[in-house]
């Protein structure tokens, strides 16, 4: 009987990733395939009924040969060893009766969901072999010590590990001693197939106007933002939610005492607009506005607001205006600006005419001696690179283009990091992991009466609300990582900057609302 010890990986995605490559089944080390075989498999006159041998050719080409499953198979392995690979995005349960295995089907596109629905989450039954082999691995102990320690035929052990090492769980690997640190970072992981990103794309601003699914489900599964992730307190922030640290921050850079007018834009599910209203001294009066393109985010910011005070909800197109001019003290954008329009300006560049328009929009809404604080995803130097991963399309953003533009509006303007912005603790472990991890998780924590938010969780935050809960289930792997590393669920803080606009409190011209042709094409020939 021969066993294949090589998956198969297709990408058809991520431009600077190979475009076919193999993992072993049991090391999970990967290699490229070669440009025959990609040359092959994209051809659609290829003939089907010889692909297999072909595949299999290259494979031996590689070093990827069959493995022969006789008695003396492990021979080969028995050096190396057993470790449960850091990450995985399946949870599995020892302790419990019968043991589990919580999985998603990987092939399923997280981050592309075609409903408003999460993945099936299935779940296989351990047997004895697949327990002690979790167990042994979570000590890492090698091949040769488990066979010796147990009384499993080999050929059973194979078995086990091949249906441990399935594509669909990824829970085991087999690791030479000599690599062995390198390769506990992460699992070999089945790509997701996002072929449904070039026919599904859409537009941003058609994406929002016509969002016909729930703002928090949005904001969970498809377009997870800082605030989002980080709207429940977290050690990270020195115990406060992402609102309240940004208050905070803003606070140190802008006096929004008094009866201060304050402006939102894009307010996603109305959780920042709660963490900051909430946090305001209770005597304190102000007048907070939410400007929104979709009107289900809308819906879902009233109902998270309600009873909160006087607040008000506009629904427009930032790009196009804001609801007042000279009036607010403070205007607010978070996460929005990569959703606006970019405009070709020649081979490989973009200008940001709905940045640049958005801008002009923001400076003449403030009041002289208003700030606006606008972050996104991008650097100083460069941006406006088209990012993948959402069901919409998003560009990085170039502040440096963007500071120019707005200071050539006679506004000051500068960038910081969020991290730094924030005051961020980057050193905070955070649990790993994304949304897979943490719909499987949660989906075991509600068979013994428990749940999880799709959030970010400190570790000590987690372990005082459901330690004793995974300890006696058994439960693994879960992993915490400091924040810096950037594993956890959400975006990752080090890609974010804050850029602050300031309108100067004396008279400015006309010239400062209108973006003339000769502007548009210097902020283009920048990026």
């Amino acid at each position: 009987m021969i066993r294949q010890q090589a998956i198969y990986l297709h990408n058809d995605y991520y431009a600077d990733r190979p475009k076919y490559g193999i993992a072993n089944r049991f090391t999970g080390l990967a290699a490229e395939l070669n440009d025959d075989l990609y040359t092959v498999l994209k051809d659609p006159d290829t003939n089907t009924e010889d692909l297999p041998d072909f595949i299999l050719q290259a494979l031996s080409e590689l070093g990827f040969g069959p493995q022969e499953s006789g008695s003396d198979w492990w021979q080969k392995w028995h050096h190396h060893m057993l470790v449960v690979p850091a990450h995985v995005p399946a949870i599995y349960t020892l302790n419990t009766l019968p043991a589990k295995i919580y999985r998603v089907d990987p092939l399923f596109d997280c981050l592309l969901p075609r409903t408003a629905e999460p993945p099936t989450v299935v779940q296989d039954l351990l047997g004895p072999v697949h327990i002690d082999l979790l167990r042994f691995a979570e000590a890492e102990g090698s091949l040769h010590d488990f066979i010796d320690a147990h009384e499993y035929p080999p050929a059973e052990v194979l078995d086990g590990l091949l249906f441990l090492n399935d594509p669909n769980r990824q829970l085991i690997r087999l690791v030479d001693p000599k690599i062995f640190q390198s390769s506990l970072k992460a699992p070999y992981h089945f790509p997701y197939q996002n072929h449904l990103r070039t026919a599904s794309a859409t537009a941003p601003t058609g994406y929002y106007e016509g969002l016909d699914i729930d703002g928090l489900w949005n904001f969970d599964w498809i377009e997870t933002t800082v605030a989002h992730s980080f709207r429940e307190p977290n050690a990270m922030l020195g115990g406060q939610p992402f609102g309240a640290a940004f208050l905070s921050a803003v606070s140190s850079h802008k006096d929004v005492s008094g009866d201060a007018e304050i402006l939102e834009v894009g307010g996603g599910s109305g959780q920042l607009a709660k963490a900051l209203i909430t946090h305001l001294p209770d005597e304190q009066k102000i007048n907070y506005t939410l400007q929104d393109l979709s009107p289900k985010l809308l819906a879902r910011q009233k109902q998270t607001l309600k009873g909160l005070g006087a607040i008000s909800f506009h629904c427009a197109n930032a790009e196009e205006s804001l609801p007042k001019q000279d009036a607010y003290d403070l205007i607010i954008s978070n996460e929005v600006i990569a959703d606006l329009s970019m405009a070709d300006a020649g081979p490989g560049r973009k200008t940001p005419e709905g940045c640049m328009a958005f801008i002009r929009n923001v400076v003449q809404a403030l009041k002289p001696g208003g700030k606006a604080f606008i972050t996104e995803f991008g650097n100083l130097a460069s941006g406006n690179d088209c990012v993948h991963h959402l069901n919409h399309t998003e560009h990085s953003i170039h502040f440096g283009a963007l500071i120019d533009f707005a200071e050539s509006l006679n506004a000051r303007a500068h960038a910081i990091p969020m991290a730094e912005f924030l005051g961020a603790d980057s050193t905070t472990p955070l649990l790993c992991g994304q949304q897979e991890k943490y719909l499987t998780l949660r989906t075991m924590l509600r068979d013994v009466g428990h749940d999880l938010d799709f959030r970010a969780y400190d570790q000590s935050e987690f372990d005082d609300m459901l330690g004793k809960t995974i300890r006696r289930t058994g439960c693994g792997r879960l992993d915490f990582a400091p924040a810096s590393d950037g594993l956890h669920f959400g975006p990752d803080l080090r890609q974010f900057l804050v850029l602050i606009i300031e309108k100067p409190t004396h008279a400015t011209s006309g010239a400062q609302h209108h973006i003339n042709k000769e502007q548009a094409a210097r902020a283009g020939g920048a990026l």
